[in-house]
């Protein structure tokens, strides 16, 4: 007879590992061996991955922000070789969220490229790359924020047909770089537009952080 985890036990263990626990720690807990939390791991991520793209359509975002997590597979990039997997090295998971009701549409994980870059927005809605467009943000005279703003026609989106995307940096360690996506929904126009409201929903979030 196969030994079988409980659904309490699993429970358990998908909830420690949700919370940050690594496995080995989920281990010592829960007396369950590491591989067997990897195999289910792997198995309720998958569930949730079928469940996100059968429920996670036709949803009416108006403002997603896109942010990663870094992780790493086997070892760190750094201690990489060209003789190992190319697998191994940094990881990261590429996270789509709404910034209005903190819904989170899609998620991908993967090397930190362009390709994975297209893929993760090509996920959230299908699409097509239109332009690169330069912009410089000013207030009172200062350089808010200055880079490229990327363009991209939707195809079968339930309120839009263009997003703007771009990334910048921020001041925390763990998460340098941010990206960034607007949709072309009034007042927004152009480029420069999704910008603007995107400092200012910036703003708005970290002063109700900050109360």
């Amino acid at each position: 007879m196969a030994n079988v985890l409980s659904t309490d036990k699993q429970t358990a263990i998908i909830a420690a590992l949700a919370e940050g626990s690594s496995i080995r720690s989920v281990e010592r807990i829960t007396g369950v061996h590491r591989d067997t939390i990897m195999r289910l791991g792997v198995r309720v991520g998958k569930g949730c991955e079928m469940l996100l793209d059968s429920k996670m359509q036709d949803l009416n975002c108006n403002y997603l922000q896109l942010d990663e997590v870094w992780g790493f597979i086997g070892k760190k990039e750094r201690h990489c070789s060209v003789d190992d997997n190319p697998e191994y090295g940094d990881v990261w998971t590429f996270c789509a969220i709404d910034s209005e009701t903190k819904l989170v549409p899609s998620f991908k994980c993967g090397k930190r490229n362009t390709e994975m870059a297209n893929s993760f927005v090509q996920d959230i809605a299908e699409s097509e790359h239109v332009e690169s467009v330069p912009v410089k943000e000013m207030f009172q005279g200062q350089t808010v924020w200055e880079g490229i703003v990327e363009v991209f026609d939707l195809e079968g989106h339930a309120t839009a047909h263009r997003a703007y995307a771009w990334a910048h940096e921020t001041d925390d360690p763990d998460k340098p770089i941010r990206h960034v996506t607007v949709l072309h929904l009034h007042p927004i126009k152009s480029a420069q537009d999704a910008v603007r409201a995107a400092i200012v929903q910036e703003a708005r979030n970290l002063g109700a952080e900050e109360s």
